[in-house]
């Protein structure tokens, strides 16, 4: 297969690669899990291709690591980081109120009722529980967030 990519296009590449890249390897923190190896291995590929796609500033080769590595210009110029921050902050807010949201009907209904519902009727009662939630957040942050001991 060959592509055939403007610089633009190419530098749009390496910033969502470095996306993917982020989410892959963010909570692997020794670079051991197996199933992210691939994804790593193609990483490198797409960054070893810097120069012919005239984005040799945005990445360097690492002669310790003998890797390709996104460079300061690219750190710099990119708006990669704060569209990872935006989605980080959505996706926070999103698991914290769904997973409340749970964690209630579970206290409100026992197990039988909850595995005996019918999908739309446990999802009708997870966006009434959701809601109530994302108006508290949206008001009020973490402020009123507090841990008591059960």
């Amino acid at each position: 297969m060959k592509l055939n990519l403007t610089p633009q296009e190419y530098r749009l590449l390496l910033e969502l690669v470095y996306i993917g890249d982020w989410i892959v390897h963010a909570h692997d923190s020794d670079g051991t899990r197996e199933q992210a190896l691939p994804y790593h291995m193609l990483v490198q590929k797409l960054y070893s291709y810097a120069a012919q796609g005239g984005c040799d500033a945005l990445i360097e080769a690492d002669p310790e690591s003998n890797e390709y590595l996104p460079s300061q210009a690219f750190e710099e110029q990119s708006p990669v980081h704060a569209l990872i921050e935006e989605y980080e902050d959505h996706a926070f807010w999103d698991n914290l109120i769904e997973r409340l949201a749970e964690r209630d009907l579970r206290y409100e209904l026992d197990t039988a009722t909850l595995e005996g519902m019918s999908r739309e009727e446990y999802f009708s009662r997870m966006a009434v529980l959701e809601e109530h939630y994302s108006e508290e957040f949206y008001a009020n942050g973490i402020d009123r967030l507090h841990l008591r001991e059960a």
